[in-house]
């Protein structure tokens, strides 16, 4: 999409494609019905309240309200969403023309069309009242994506969506705890054990919750990103059997740290697999001519000659083959060539030990040396790679049992949690069969999609949405897409949000939406004290690829309006209950509280 003729004057905290633009013009871009458009935009900037614009110039344009589709990371956002567009809506139809006109400009539209359209503003509270606009969380619009194909949706008749996932976790996983030291046990025991004496009991049990709650992505993984339909994807008690998905990771893990495939099968304790019987009997000569060397010096090299042939012949001592005595024996070679801090050790060699040896020998044993260090380095960083997957394995044996208990506990509860809602969900898309029929059912209802937030969103949650999005072969057949988000302002990695997807979703929906991508660095939020030392802070990242890139903010914030610290006084301990009165209160008046996350 070129913008490049008819740009506005510079503003300098606005862009669109990249050129700057002022704040009218990114109002009227992002606004625009016919545009698919992504908006990154700084904390403060105003996106909730370009979102809702958006959502009255599509009501205007007349789109029916049942075409809009919202989707945000909250009830409590999908709720102030809705209530700010009703508030909108409700000031459309009752204020003065004037005021109404001063509304819709603000909104992107020319003073005349806006005088055009004010017939039609002062209808709009009502057509949305009688025909409720979807405002949705994601995992809202899962259920109702599942509830659209009954019989492929994996989940059973009478099931029931459960929040208390922690709860249920615990009451799933309590007998597993309390059964560890049977002897049928044995094999997740040893797991556990092997996982404690590794990481220690924190690090233990941050692993496997970390596990346990991308569970979904193991399964999607297991089946492969692009084929995630399967005969044991259909299973409702289990969407993929635990010992499946995890040897499926560790196959994968062990290709990927150079291991056959079938190491994960094999008990990798005392075996180095990649390194071979040729390499080590290299590194047994020259730690022997090493320590032949070095015995012809001075007492100091004749000590270390002792120390390097007591490491080998205790290594050669070892029984079994030539990868069992290396790895059985290391740390001893190890710290023959290696300080306490793992630094290689200097060979400086002495007057008595230039005396005894000619040039030629002193050079070979600087040589020899300084290939032992690199040996040893490599078979070092070879054994790290063995044990990455002996812990993985453990963690992927205890994990994949504790989620098949998970799952169930929950069919024996009838009970479903937010985790299987987005796994059904990409399992329904990504089925030729089911995404046809569901592809169908979303392009009769929805022609525009806002996606608030986005940078809350999880992978799983975008290849859903990519599910749907990638069934449309032109961008003229396929929804308007409007997306609004902060990299900066992800902080919901615990529950498995990727900033990274926002840019991805960006380059994405350009490439095949032609979508307008605009930013704005302009905050109304924060005083220009704060934006300088935020500023001073990021700007030097971004220039050193530490971060996304970095646009200078600026705030309408002025220096009369800048906020203070203020000191506030304790509050007075209650000495006594006062009893509840039984007068009515006033509906409007009562404190709502914040609904429950999704």
């Amino acid at each position: 999409m070129n913008l490049s003729a008819n740009l506005p004057p510079q503003d300098g905290a606005y862009f669109a494609q990249e050129q700057t633009i002022n704040e009218k013009t990114f109002t009227a871009l992002a606004c625009d019905p016919d545009r698919s458009v992504v908006v990154e935009a700084c904390a403060g900037s105003g996106k909730t309240w370009l979102l809702v614009a958006r959502m009255v110039r599509l009501l205007l344009a007349g789109v029916a309200p049942h075409q809009l589709l919202a989707i945000t990371f909250t009830r409590k956002a999908a709720a102030e969403m809705r209530t700010r567009l009703l508030a909108v809506l409700h000031a459309l139809a009752m204020d003065s023309e004037e005021e109404v006109i001063q509304a819709l400009v603000q909104r992107g539209l020319s003073e005349p069309d806006a005088r055009m359209q004010l017939p039609q503003a002062r209808t709009l509270y009502l057509r949305v009242l009688s025909v409720p606009l979807s405002i949705e969380t994601f995992h809202g619009w899962f259920s109702r994506l599942l509830r659209a194909a009954p019989l492929s949706s994996g989940i059973p008749p009478g099931q029931n969506l459960r929040e208390d996932a922690t709860r249920m976790q615990e009451e799933a996983w309590a007998p597993f705890w309390r059964s560890l030291g049977e002897r049928a046990m044995h094999t997740h025991r040893q797991a556990y054990e092997l996982l404690l004496n590794e990481l220690g009991e924190f690090n233990t049990q941050a692993l496997v919750r970390t596990l346990f709650s991308h569970r979904a992505q193991c399964w999607a993984f297991a089946h492969g990103h692009d084929n995630l339909m399967s005969d044991d994807a259909q299973e409702h008690t289990q969407p993929i059997h635990a010992p499946d998905f995890a040897q499926s990771l560790l196959i994968t893990l062990a290709r990927t740290l150079g291991l056959p495939p079938e190491a994960s099968d094999q008990e990798t304790n005392n075996e180095i697999s990649t390194i071979t019987s040729e390499q080590i009997d290299h590194l047994y000569t020259n730690i022997l001519s090493v320590a032949h060397l070095l015995g012809k010096g001075g007492k100091r090299e004749c000590d270390r000659a002792c120390t390097i042939e007591q490491a080998l012949s205790a290594c050669q001592a070892i029984a079994g083959n030539k990868q069992i005595q290396i790895n059985t024996g290391f740390d001893a070679l190890w710290h023959a060539f290696f300080t306490s801090t793992d630094k290689e050790r200097v060979v400086k060699p002495s007057k008595a030990l230039s005396t005894a040896l000619s040039d030629a020998q002193l050079d070979t044993l600087l040589y020899q040396h300084t290939e032992i260090c690199e040996q040893l380095t490599h078979i070092a960083n070879a054994r790290e790679e063995v044990r990455a997957l002996r812990i993985n394995r453990a963690l992927f044996t205890l994990t994949s049992e504790l989620i098949s208990r998970y799952q169930i506990y929950k069919t024996k509860q009838l009970a479903i949690d937010f985790t299987d809602l987005e796994w059904q969900a990409a399992r329904l898309l990504g089925n030729p069969e089911t995404a046809a029929y569901l592809q169908m059912r979303l392009d009769a209802r929805y022609r525009h999609i806002l996606l608030d937030e986005f940078q809350d969103t999880n992978p799983l949650q975008w290849r859903i949405l990519l599910g749907w999005l990638e069934g449309y072969s032109t961008p003229d057949e396929a929804p308007r897409i409007f997306l609004v988000g902060d990299p900066k302002q992800s902080i919901y990695r615990f529950r498995r949000a990727d900033a990274r997807l926002f840019s991805q979703a960006r380059e994405y929906l350009v490439a095949h939406f032609d979508a307008c991508t605009l930013r704005t660095a302009r905050t109304r939020r924060n005083s220009q004290a704060v934006l300088n030392w935020v500023n001073a802070v990021f700007l030097p990242a971004s220039q050193c690829a530490a971060i996304a890139p970095y646009i200078q903010q600026d705030t309408t914030v002025t220096d009369t309006q800048s906020s203070g610290a203020y000191y506030l006084p304790l509050i007075k301990p209650i000495d006594r209950i006062e009893p509840i009165s039984d007068t009515p209160t006033d509906p409007t008046q009562e404190d709502i509280s914040t609904p429950p996350r999704s």
